[in-house]
Parts: C-alpha cells; structure tokens; sequence
C-alpha cells in the first residue's frame, strides 16, 4: 500500500518523488478542499495512469470538503459523484469514507504492508505488522 494526500501527490508528479502505484493499493486522503477541485486532481491522477495501475483505492474521509458558495462552484457534483465517476473508469476495487488523513478518529495505518481491501463489505484489512527500517 501506497498512501498520501491527494494535492502532495499531483504535486509529485513528474519529478524524483513521483508516487509509485503499479500493482498497489492507494490510500488517499484529502481536507479543506472543494469537490470541484478533488475533481481536478483526480483526474491528473487519472490522466497520469496513476489510478488505472493500482490494485484498488482507499478514499479517507476528505473532511470539510464541501462546495463553496463564494466560489461559484456551489451547484457542483457531490463528492461521492466524483469518486463513483472515477471508479466506474479504472474497475478497480474502491471504498470511501475510512477514517484516515485529516480526522478527529484518525486510524495509523503502516504503509508497505500486505493488506486486503473487501469492496462489497467496505473493509480493509492489514495482513502483516509495520516494520521500521
């Protein structure tokens, strides 16, 4: 499992820090941001071929990630739209909403470890310990 949050990743695209995905689950998470604006990162993911390479996707929670009316942006699809629409295009198994990233019930998740993401049931599990090194 690879992992971070959604604007950094864009950020690392194209340069020595660029996030390996092939063959990975990748965890996402994201805060303070609009849907209109996930949207737009998202899709550089996509257009990237970042989301089409892993094995699944995990969406933490994406606090307060709400449309603006100040942005005009107010009338945007919903969040859970956005995240479906991108589904839908990679077929890879996805589920939204664990509490990771930004959260008040914020959950540590080892990274690198095996783990195993049940789509139907919304869970994932970590199969093997962190390790330091």
């Amino acid at each position: 499992m690879v992992s971070g949050n959604l604007t950094l990743i864009c950020a690392s695209l194209g340069t020595s820090y660029e996030i390996e995905t092939k063959g990975k689950i990748l965890l996402i998470e994201e805060w303070n941001i609009e849907p209109w604006e996930i949207d737009h990162l998202i899709n550089h993911l996509y257009n990237a071929g970042k989301l089409q390479e892993t094995r699944g996707i995990v969406f933490g929670e994406c606090v307060n990630c709400l449309p603006d009316s100040k942005t005009g942006f107010e009338n945007s699809l919903t969040l859970t739209d956005i995240l479906e629409h991108f589904m839908n295009l990679v077929k890879v198994p996805a589920i939204y909403g664990l509490p990771l990233g930004h959260t008040r019930d914020m959950a540590t998740i080892p990274l690198g470890c095996q783990v195993y993401l049940n789509e139907t049931t919304g869970e994932l599990f970590i199969e093997e310990s962190g390790t330091i090194g």
